[in-house]
């Protein structure tokens, strides 16, 4: 019997051979052509599949970091983010935090950054945005981008094929694709050779998204998911204005400060309209003097349940406390009957 390196000379010829003999690890014909699917549903030419969200931004800076690079990153990033960098990338690249993007520019040219990370709407109370027009302006020929896209899911994709630099996109895809049937992360990029750059290294670190998940993975159309999206974020939006307009502004509920990019008293305000009028991000974050006192007159008066407030994924509004005064919200798409938005 001839065995399989006598039979297959590339790994191309291997795979193509379907589900006979094929190792996981290199990938496998069924999440090839859901990641040709979802490139469509998100117009972009190639999509890679992670097993989770951490797993494709690990595998983008990784990919793109050299020994002795210096990598910039925004302080307004998931707390697992800023872990990773600070205390595994720091062991082998230089880290600097730039404390205002405003300074970006300044930093590039003083530390001559290789790689910039930051999220486009920071999954922090300030829920600080990042200016894309602006970004794509000051960065250097040399440097390349990563964007971490979570929170928003706004469409990068016609924007990034205009930008002369490498710009990989990264989501945890768990709320919005897979909605919260599985971990799942992805990863695209508006070079070729950058994508080849991860796709390997995603056979070497096998961060594939698994052959079981994928098989859970709900199926929609484009319009479907668009439909949806602009449901959550305009369900959030009126919430977080409900927030601000009346029990921040009439000190109900012991608030003390209503976040989110689409609010008046938001920095970004203006932008946030201009680019995302339907809705920033699927989350708002609110201050006040005792969370879980807060908390429970939410879930008392408004029905807010308590639970994992991420994103994208949920049908109802729910809430997770985050500190003794902090409080994220997933506005959900659709309203509890006590909520009047």
């Amino acid at each position: 019997m001839k065995g399989v390196a006598s039979t297959y000379t590339t790994l191309e010829e291997f795979k193509k051979a379907g589900k006979f003999g094929v190792y996981e690890r290199y990938g496998y014909p069924e999440c090839e052509k859901m990641e040709r699917e979802i490139a469509r549903l998100i117009g972009i030419k190639q999509v890679l599949l992670y097993n989770s969200g951490m797993a494709a931004i690990h595998d983008a800076l990784f990919g793109l970091l050299r020994k002795g690079d210096t990598l910039l990153y925004s302080p307004y990033i998931y707390p697992e983010t800023r872990k990773l960098i600070e205390r595994d990338f720091s062991r082998f690249v230089n880290v600097v935090k730039v404390p205002r993007m405003e300074e970006l520019e300044k930093f590039i040219k003083r530390t001559k950054a290789k790689v910039i990370f930051t999220e486009t709407v920071g999954n922090h109370f300030k829920m600080p945005m990042v200016n894309l027009e602006e970004l794509f302006e000051i960065v250097e020929e040399d440097v390349s981008l990563v964007l971490d896209n979570t929170l928003p899911a706004l469409p990068l994709a016609a924007q990034i094929q205009k930008v002369k630099v490498p710009v990989v996109v990264v989501h945890s895809a768990t709320k919005s694709l897979a909605q919260n049937q599985i971990t799942m992360g992805l990863a695209y990029t508006n070079s070729q050779e950058v994508n080849k750059k991860l796709y390997e290294l995603r056979m070497r670190t096998g961060n594939y998204l698994p052959r079981a998940a994928l098989e859970l993975l709900p199926k929609m159309t484009k319009e479907e998911l668009e439909s949806r999206y602009r449901r959550i974020l305009s369900h959030t939006k009126k919430l977080a204005e409900a927030f601000y307009e009346t029990f921040y502004c009439l000190g109900k509920f012991g608030i003390k400060a209503v976040s989110y990019p689409n609010l008046p008293n938001h920095p970004q305000h203006s932008y946030a309209e201009k680019v995302c009028p339907d809705g920033a991000a699927p989350v708002f974050f609110v201050r006040c003097e005792n969370s879980w006192k807060t908390a429970a007159e939410l879930k008392k008066f408004l029905g807010i349940e308590f639970g994992p407030s991420f994103g994208l994924g949920f049908t109802k509004s729910r809430l997770i406390i985050l500190s003794p005064t902090l409080i994220r919200i997933a506005g959900g798409e659709k309203k509890s009957e006590k909520i009047r938005v």
